[in-house]
């Protein structure tokens, strides 16, 4: 049967066709770069690919302005997939002015090695850097204030990022896959870790969660091989599935009192547990599954071997549910304080003010700090250390040793 086109739908072709002829006819070139008229009446202008892309190579500079038919544009904008597939690109400079740059504008530029980016930009798309294997820093700029969705995710060189203090959003997967990123600087002003945000980034080793964060997204660190050690900020009241999945070298967490539930997997093949402080006063309901199965026949993967610590007088209403009551050992431990003495001094004390570790006594004598991995981080004579980052150190002082959350 012959097929007939309504009259609406005709008309609304043919508006179709127009209109992208109407946007083709606004795409110019200068020096080798392409632009489209975003605004004529406040003459701006984003850079475009142009010919099914791939065309752009070596090395580029994005100027502030550009000039067509004697009148000046101000570029504000990379636009989407302005530089989708450009495989010969080697580096880019990409001049004050421009505010965004969008949606999978670099996606698989697999030779870009670097790239400038300006201080007026505040916007970065979903999947702006996907697959840039080559690309091993990145320095963002501080007027930034939203990463989107797996915009650097397979970025497999990149080694280190600082996400500026304006960033209150990254999305989904945006770290995903950076194998090479061994330490992260997050903002005291993001408030979501979307889920699978630092997926499989086997090389982090450490990384630390701002006091204002109030939700971690399902796998958000899943497969982090090498994280060591997380404390969880208070006010985060779930941690959701898979989080923490085989981070198969994490040795201690420390869990917050605003904790309500955790996800099925969340700690599930974190065989090197050793330490699970857990400062809920109520038992936060958990799956199963969340710390793993003490049944399995690998019990090197399994956490829950590990000893969980508890608020003083809750141990036994730890021990009356599923998963807690599943830990080989359940030990009561006194948050307020903040040090558990592993050996006794007599004459000794450790504590925390919050921010350093004290020794007060007597004849101290020599301290040594080391973390839980077994890294010396301080030794000498100093009675108040600083500047350590949150996490559990064992601290030594002349025979004596104890065990300090920070």
């Amino acid at each position: 049967m012959k097929k007939v086109i309504s009259l609406k739908k005709f008309w609304a072709l043919v508006f179709a066709i127009f209109a992208c002829h109407s946007a083709w006819a606004y795409v110019f070139e200068v020096d080798g770069i392409y632009y489209d008229i975003i605004s004529e009446d406040d003459r701006t202008v984003e850079v475009v690919d142009y010919n099914d892309g791939g065309n752009y190579s070596g090395e580029l500079i994005i100027p502030s302005k550009v000039n067509l038919q004697s009148k000046d544009y101000t570029v504000v904008a990379i636009g989407e997939q302005a530089f989708y597939g450009c495989e010969r690109l080697i580096s880019i400079n990409i001049s004050d002015g421009i505010t965004s740059i969008g949606g999978w504008a670099f996606w698989n530029c697999v030779n870009l090695t670097s790239i400038k980016l300006p201080n007026s930009l505040i916007y970065i798309g979903k999947y702006a850097f996907v697959a840039c294997k080559s690309l091993a820093s990145i320095e963002l700029p501080d007027g930034l204030t939203s990463i989107g969705q797996y915009a650097f995710y397979f970025c497999e060189s990149l080694s280190f990022i600082d996400i500026p203090d304006g960033v209150t959003s990254i999305g989904e997967g945006a770290f995903g896959l950076c194998r090479s990123l061994t330490s992260i600087e997050l903002p005291d002003g993001l408030t979501s870790i979307e889920q699978n945000v630092f997926g499989d980034c086997a090389s982090l080793t450490s990384i630390e969660l701002p006091d204002g964060l109030t939700y971690i997204g399902p796998s958000a660190f899943e497969r982090c091989a090498s994280l060591t050690y997380i404390i969880i900020p208070d006010g985060v009241t779930s941690i959701e599935e898979y989080t923490f999945f085989l981070c198969k070298n994490l040795t201690s967490i420390d869990i917050p009192s605003s904790m309500a539930c955790i996800g099925s997997s969340a700690f599930k093949f974190c065989g090197s547990l050793t330490s699970v402080y857990c400062r809920a006063n109520i038992p936060p309901s958990a799956n199963v599954d969340s710390f793993g199965d003490n049944a399995l026949e690998e019990l090197e993967y399994d956490a829950l071997k590990a000893t969980l610590y508890v608020p003083v007088g809750t141990k036994a209403d730890y021990e009356a549910v599923d998963p807690w009551r599943n830990f080989e050992t359940i030990e009561e431990y006194d948050f307020k304080v903040g040090v558990e003495d592993v050996e006794h001094g007599e004459e000794i004390a450790v504590v925390t003010d919050g921010s350093s570790i004290v020794v007060t006594g007597d004849n101290a004598g020599r301290i040594e700090v080391y973390s839980v991995n077994g890294q010396c981080v301080y030794s000498g004579y100093e009675t108040t250390i600083s500047g350590l980052a949150k996490g559990v150190y064992i601290v030594k002082v002349g025979n004596n040793t104890y065990k300090v959350l920070l």
